[in-house]
């Protein structure tokens, strides 16, 4: 049972930095969840400490998170420049996802979600409208 109190810490000392909430209910929810995936986690035999760290795999989540942040904010960046930068027309289409196998009997005709998307370029995309 000790060995389950560093990563039940982790877990609510995370869930508290993330979550920004301090009512009660959500609390308790956030406590429950905790103590429920550390039970989980205790049922596997996966908890942190019962088996010796991989760390070829430990060294690849490393190399792994600057790389997320580079790619998160060139795509903050890129989302920035379409906002502020008023001669970049956006153009928005429907495309039609069938959810479904073809040919299933419950198949339904489609699902219309919204895409948008920067034009090509200015003086291009006003001649092709």
């Amino acid at each position: 049972m000790l060995r389950l109190l560093p990563p039940m810490l982790v877990l609510v000392v995370a869930w508290a930095l993330w979550s920004g909430h301090s009512e009660p209910l959500i609390v308790g929810f956030g406590a429950l969840s905790c103590l429920g995936v550390s039970r989980i986690s205790q049922r596997m035999d996966r908890v942190v400490g019962a088996e010796p760290l991989d760390y070829p795999l430990a060294l690849r989540s490393l190399a792994y998170i600057p790389w997320l942040a580079i790619e998160i904010v060139k795509a903050n960046l890129n989302v920035a420049s379409l906002i502020l930068n008023p001669g970049t027309k956006v153009h928005s289409h429907l495309i039609r996802v069938n959810p479904s196998p073809p040919g299933h009997p419950r198949a339904p005709r489609g699902i219309k979600f919204p895409i948008s998307k920067p034009a090509a370029g200015g003086a291009e995309a006003e001649r092709r409208e």
